[in-house]
């Protein structure tokens, strides 16, 4: 799993306390990870926030893989993943680093913001389109 990633990128550099194996409260979530020569590179955590929001959550790419489009890809897979399960937007929370990057992805921010520990959070929400019926619409119109 993702735990060590989570760990090194997420928990050592926000001053919160270390996991050593998947929360309890984790247990009914989608975990993803992305493998590279068996290694975990990358990790995110899908959630069900309400009956129309699912929450991607513990997003966490490997430094050596940032920039070469394996975030980008997860988190498509992630909302992919959201549409599939039924739900109509995707919220997440984003440390200050990764801002302009939820933003190129068509995430918009309300602007709340607020630190947990010593990172800087801002809150995202993206609608997701409606594949289904735009490609039935294309057949029938």
């Amino acid at each position: 799993m993702g735990i060590h990633l989570r760990n090194n990128l997420l928990k050592k550099t926000s001053g919160k306390e270390l996991i050593q194996e998947l929360p309890l409260e984790e247990k009914d979530n989608w975990h993803i990870v992305v493998l590279n020569n068996d290694e975990v590179v990358g990790t995110l955590m899908l959630s069900r926030k309400s009956k129309k929001t699912a929450q991607i959550e513990q997003v966490a790419i490997c430094e050596s893989m940032q920039g070469q489009g394996v975030g980008q890809k997860l988190i498509a897979f992630a909302e992919d993943l959201a549409q599939e399960l039924g739900f109509e937007q995707v919220f997440l929370t984003g440390r200050e680093s990764a801002w302009r990057f939820y933003e190129k992805l068509g995430y918009q921010t309300n602007h709340k913001q607020y630190k947990i520990g010593r990172v800087q959070i801002k809150e995202f929400t993206k609608v997701l389109e409606i594949k289904e019926k735009v490609k039935e619409m294309e057949t029938n119109g």
